[in-house]
């Protein structure tokens, strides 16, 4: 921006008054009263043709691999600009037209950056599609492998019932009582461990937290909310997601004592999510930020920012709490 101001400015100069072209000259003046508005006029309009770039608005931050290149186009466009009020051998016509070259080199490559933002978003959303497509299909493998074992259950239930019976009558208790758990075991296969009655929630509760479960972690979830709510299903993934990704990589550390307590709950227009978890007490700050630790920083859980911002989305609140061996985070999300 600062380069692309200063351009419009050398150009104006140029245009409008006599200026000593030397950088390193003590009696460089210029004093053009048309100058100075024109100046400020062309200003307003480079900034208006620069705010239609609706991408960059967004605040989507894309890799630093992305941008450091064209940041080089401002530091290029600053030297060849010193070159060019070197020298003394080009004319006011040329040196309108080579700034006026720099000027629009300058504008594309915000144009390039919009272009790269909306990329990466399109990027983004790929990738949680992709998600919530696995967590759907899971959630629907889950109601299937239940309802078809209930229905198996249902239909052994006479001879089940019957020789729990005989045990019953022969007063062997232990057996009767462990055929009864074995019953319940193979009954249900995989839970749904999540029902609070909002599709979208629970597809993502219950992929992430059945594999938190099948790893021997202690999963505690209480949710209650209601089947429609005014939030987009691709927030819920990167909110609901990262945070669950992110208490599981902290107590798959852990040897012993893996518990993993999520609690949901919608009340008066106001979504409280609140997940906690044993850790090893290990927590990395940078500028006062909690970062991941996972060596994969751009692609796992989509990027810890992402998190905040989708929060903002909803003029929500994130607290996060923890203490040598537990990590809490509660967030407050207004919905409409």
């Amino acid at each position: 921006m600062y380069v692309i101001l200063m351009t419009v400015e050398l150009v104006m100069v140029v245009l409008t008054g006599y200026i000593d072209l030397s950088v390193f000259s003590v009696d460089s003046q210029y004093s053009s009263i048309a100058g100075i508005m024109s100046i400020k006029l062309f200003s307003y309009i480079i900034v208006l043709i620069i705010q239609n770039y609706k991408n960059i608005k967004k605040g989507i931050d894309v890799p630093n691999s992305y941008w450091l290149s064209l940041f080089i186009i401002p530091f290029g466009t600053l030297y060849v600009t010193f070159l060019i009020l070197e020298s003394n051998n080009l004319s006011n016509y040329r040196i309108v037209i080579s700034v006026s070259i720099l000027l629009i080199i300058n504008i594309v490559a915000f144009y390039l950056y919009d272009v790269l933002n909306s990329v990466y978003e399109d990027k983004i959303e790929k990738a949680l599609l992709k998600q919530q497509n696995n967590y759907y299909h899971k959630q629907f493998e889950i109601m299937d492998n239940s309802y078809k074992n209930m229905k198996s259950v249902r239909h052994d239930i006479k001879n089940h019932l019957s020789i729990i019976e005989s045990y019953i009558y022969k007063n062997n208790t232990e057996k009767a009582i462990n055929y009864i758990q074995n019953i319940l075991n193979s009954s249900y296969g995989e839970q749904e461990l999540a029902r609070s009655g909002n599709f979208d929630f629970d597809s993502i509760l219950n992929y992430k937290l059945q594999n938190a479960k099948s790893k021997g972690i202690e999963v505690i979830v209480e949710a209650k909310i209601p089947q429609k709510i005014n939030i987009e299903s691709f927030d819920i993934a990167i909110i609901i997601g990262n945070l669950l990704d992110n208490a599981f990589e902290a107590v798959s550390k852990l040897s012993n004592d893996k518990k993993i307590k999520v609690r949901l709950n919608y009340r008066k227009n106001t979504l409280y999510i609140h997940v906690n978890n044993t850790f090893d007490g290990a927590v990395f700050y940078e500028d006062d930020q909690i970062i991941s630790t996972h060596k994969d920083k751009e692609n796992h859980g989509i990027g810890l920012k992402n998190i905040e911002k989708a929060i903002k989305k909803y003029n929500g609140t994130m607290e996060i709490n923890h203490t040598n061996n537990n990590f809490t985070v509660d967030i407050f999300l207004y919905i409409n």
